[in-house]
């Protein structure tokens, strides 16, 4: 981890303290102002529910998968990896919904998580 980082694994439903590795090297969560028809059947957590997050996170920092393919077909066999598969990643989950409901990032939610990304020592932001 870098020197400065200062950052937290927040837990929470289906996301444990050993979630955060030398890959992901900090999680938090925020929902406060969203309104509660949104965080039902949600993960009180990190964790994604519908997989956007987590698709967004490998296409950047993924590490190395040897002899990936699409499965059925075959296609695109060789070796798949993030843009920047040496990074570390730090998760700040302040948007909420999934493909079949509205999602919305509550302003204040978003606003904390900015918040800790910058005191936590977070390099970059997206």
């Amino acid at each position: 981890m870098p020197a400065r980082w200062k950052g937290k694994c927040q837990t929470g439903a289906d996301f444990n303290a050993t979630s955060c590795n030398r890959k992901i090297i900090g999680a938090r969560w925020y929902s406060g102002d969203i309104p509660d028809e949104l965080l039902k059947g949600e993960y009180m957590s990190p964790r994604d529910l519908s997989g956007h997050g987590t698709h967004a996170a490998s296409t950047i920092v993924g590490g190395q998968v040897w002899n990936a393919s699409h499965r059925q077909s075959g296609l695109a066999a060789g070796v798949a990896r993030g843009g920047a598969p040496r990074a570390r990643l730090a998760v700040y989950k302040a948007c909420w919904g999934d493909t079949d409901r509205n999602a919305t990032c509550g302003d204040a939610s978003v606003l904390a998580a900015i918040d800790d990304a910058i005191n936590d020592g977070v390099d970059v932001l997206s």
